[in-house]
């Protein structure tokens, strides 16, 4: 669309520049750029969109301001060509464009995931059975941003409110008409998604994680339901019937309102099987039985894949062709991802996600031993560090302990805070190396036989290791492929 569009519908002051020049993205983020992007210069908790301008301006064509801004952003753009435009208050802007594009995107319909576990392989399961269906869908997750016609790193679990306006009408003149995403605690507690009507709220479980931020479980509990308060009249609440927390507000909801279970619920398993293959069951949904082959691997999955069918059964897709999408649905990035022969890759990081994946490695796909290579994010939730540990010590066989993003504490005083929560009786035998990379390598060194599994948990998909303030490229993934 061009600029001039844009501006009809907000109030400014001053402008200088250029109004027919085209716009493909509005950010208020450093990190979400495009070629052709018009910048707003916001101010956030514990910064100034301005000291971004260097960053911005090869990108941007464009920027919104605020007059205390005017002289230095003139100063940085100085000859460039740019457009300019003052308003009186750059957040009124902001709020104002994103209301416009949602009301442009309104047909879209949107779906949001909440919950401690689950919710990335539950959006990316939804979105290609959307996609399979030939309903064209879009995504927002903690791996990625994926649109029909385009693909964004992913900088937020769940992204403000102007780039989620943006990828919502960047689906829609794409064609799309359903957009899955996963909606974050931190999210729901900021009101970051303010303004959207979702078709269908999911709330897959609540176990301990951001307690840092949200400073009990109960604290926790009330940013997560939140979510169905974004519910349009109408819309479908998907809960987990197996999940106190989400049995709680199940009583409570006054909306539609739909559970699954693995006994229980309006869509449940009557039997299931998981094993090296992937899983088996047969689900009842409606009085009728539904056979399910998937290639996702450990009992956890289950509940995934029961969250995403209710959701897809809720948005009008037939049984047979969701069960047909399943049957061709691999892993997300680094979600129990095999990466070499019995070497798995898992962004588990909670007690609750490391417990049950370590468990359905001996359980569901038989290992005798496993090898677990995991740390602790630093100046994050310190009081799971040593529950991390206990469940390490006790679900695995031989453990390394290293490093996860210790961005600006002292590594050694997080290890020494998960070690505290080791078994003394029964748990396994571990060493410390703080190096991650060679952590990993010494885990693949000493697993022999086909019958040890090595876990690398903690950092999944990600592609980076933060160190003091620095963000060094590092992939779990790409070590073990290099081995």
């Amino acid at each position: 669309m061009k600029l001039g569009e844009i501006l009809n519908n907000i109030s400014y002051l001053r402008l200088e520049g250029k109004t027919d020049r085209p716009i493909d993205l509005i950010s208020s983020d450093s990190r979400f750029l495009s070629s052709q992007t018009l910048f707003i210069v916001k101010e956030g908790h514990n910064f100034s969109g301005i000291d971004f301008i260097k960053d911005v301006k090869p990108h941007a064509v464009a920027f919104i301001a605020e007059g205390k801004h005017w002289r230095r952003l003139k100063q940085e753009l100085q000859g460039r060509g740019k457009t300019l435009i003052m308003v009186p208050a750059a957040e009124k802007a902001y709020r104002q464009i994103s209301f416009y594009f949602l009301k442009k995107a309104s047909r879209v319909k949107t779906v949001g995931i909440t919950g401690t576990n689950g919710k990335t392989t539950t959006a990316y399961l939804l979105w290609h059975i959307l996609n399979y269906s030939r309903r064209k869908s879009s995504l927002i997750s903690t791996v990625k941003y994926i649109l029909p016609l385009h693909k964004f790193s992913s900088f937020l679990t769940t992204p403000d409110l102007l780039t989620f306006a943006n990828l919502m009408l960047k689906t829609y003149e794409a064609g799309g008409r359903y957009l899955i995403s996963e909606i974050s605690s931190h999210a729901l507690a900021q009101g970051r998604i303010q303004g959207i009507a979702l078709e269908t709220a999911v709330f897959t479980n609540l176990t301990e994680d951001h307690l840092d931020y949200h400073k009990s479980m109960e604290g926790y509990f009330q940013a997560k339901r939140k979510i169905f308060g974004y519910l349009r009249p109408g819309g479908t609440a998907w809960l987990n019937a197996d999940d106190i927390f989400c049995q709680q507000v199940y009583k409570e909801i006054r909306q539609p309102r739909l559970s699954f279970g693995l006994d229980k619920g309006d869509l449940h398993t009557q039997a299931w099987r998981a094993d090296a293959n992937g899983i088996e069951m047969l689900i009842e949904w409606e009085k009728r039985p539904y056979f399910i082959r998937s290639k996702l691997k450990g009992k956890f999955n289950i509940y995934n894949i029961l969250t995403a069918l209710g959701c897809a059964f809720s948005l009008g897709i037939k049984p047979t062709t969701a069960l047909e999408a399943i049957k061709t649905f691999s892993p997300p990035p680094g979600r129990m991802e095999e990466v070499k022969k019995g070497v798995f890759v898992d962004y588990a990081h909670t007690p609750d996600a490391l417990g049950k994946v370590l468990v359905s490695l001996k359980q569901d796909l038989k290992y005798k031993k496993i090898i677990l290579v995991f740390g602790c994010g630093g100046e994050r939730e310190k009081e799971k560090r040593p529950l991390m540990g206990k469940i390490a010590s006790l679900y695995s066989d031989y453990c390394i302990v290293t490093n996860d993003n210790p961005r600006g504490e002292n590594p050694f005083g997080i290890i020494k805070q998960i070690v505290k929560g080791w078994n003394k009786k029964k748990g396994c035998l571990y060493e410390v190396i703080p190096e991650r990379k060679e952590a990993i390598k010494k885990a693949l060194k000493i697993k022999k036989d086909k019958f040890t599994a090595i876990l690398i948990a903690g950092k999944g998909h990600e592609s980076y290791q933060i160190i003091g303030r620095q963000r060094i490229k590092f992939s779990d993934k790409q070590v073990v492929r290099e081995y």
